[in-house]
């Protein structure tokens, strides 16, 4: 695939992003929403590895537009007090919900009253309870080596490969978040043998055809990021799944996370709504670094 198909993809679902940056707002009236903060924290997410892989690297004018007024909002909604008091004393969730600044950092960020946050966090005892939560603090630089990826791959999911048909849908997103983090969202290679590599590639393959059989937008669109993050995989199906994501994208610019949704809401131009925003909102920020991360291979 030539760069400028996923150049133009990125562009097309920052601009759905950047339009509906209202609904990423992480309250719910006066009061912080685990929801909304969950939407915010991959919103924060992209924009970050977004700004440290291209911005100022060769990025479109746009997209460096779009990186600009997405900061601005993370920042904005960052400062305000609500967030903070949120997670400053949720012993179980805190550090969760203290994702959006963690990516802040990553990008040199600091702010001293979510430091204070982070530390009376970690004296009740507050301790990361997944692999997004630990590899966001390692990317924060609060974890000083980055984790050991290799074992849990191994553990993970190497141990599918005689049985990849029994993966259900959690699982299947479970191994796809775990090669992002794996990789550093392509940033360097699994730290596995090439057969040990070829299997997991295999996994994945077996995952992405079923997706597109199901038409499940969502997964898909995580399993080829996935292939994108480890350059790897054959070039026809990746090919193939692309292309059906292209299919199934909205005239919005949006990418719904189904067959049955991408019916519902084929049609529809607006990037508002509370409906088309929970239903489009995930895959297409997820496509948007998908795109960027093969544009700049």
């Amino acid at each position: 695939m030539n760069g400028e198909a996923p150049r133009r993809d990125c562009l097309v679902g920052a601009g759905w992003v950047t339009e509906s940056l209202p609904l990423f707002v992480p309250f719910e009236g006066t009061r912080p929403s685990r929801a909304r903060l969950k939407a915010f924290a991959e919103l924060s997410l992209v924009c970050a590895y977004l700004d440290d892989r291209w911005a100022g690297n060769g990025a479109p004018a746009r997209l460096a537009e779009h990186l600009s007024t997405w900061r601005e909002f993370i920042l904005r909604n960052c400062a305000d007090g609500r967030y903070v008091d949120s997670a400053r004393g949720d012993a179980e969730h805190g550090l969760y919900l203290m994702q959006p600044y963690l990516w802040l950092r990553a990008t040199g960020y600091r702010s001293q009253r979510h430091e204070e946050a982070i530390r009376d966090l970690h004296r009740i005892g507050c301790r990361p309870t997944s692999p997004g939560v630990l590899h966001s603090l390692w990317k924060a630089g609060y974890v000083r080596a980055e984790p050991e990826w290799s074992t849990l791959c191994r553990k993970e999911i190497l141990r599918w490969t005689d049985g990849v048909e029994s993966v259900d849908g959690p699982t299947a997103y479970f191994i796809t978040h775990l090669l992002f983090y794996a990789t550093d969202f392509g940033g360097h290679g699994l730290g596995l043998s090439a057969r040990e590599t070829d299997q997991i590639v295999w996994v994945v393959e077996r995952l992405l055809v079923r997706g597109l059989r199901l038409g499940a937008w969502d997964l898909v669109v995580e399993l080829l990021t996935d292939l994108a993050c480890l350059g790897a995989g054959q070039e026809s199906l990746r090919h193939r799944a692309a292309a059906a994501l292209e299919h199934a994208r909205l005239s919005s610019g949006a990418l719904p996370a189904n067959r049955d949704i991408e019916g519902t809401l084929r049609g529809t131009r607006s990037p508002a709504g509370g409906p088309i925003f929970a239903r489009c909102y995930h895959p297409t920020l997820v496509d948007v670094l998908r795109c960027a991360i093969i544009a700049k291979r």
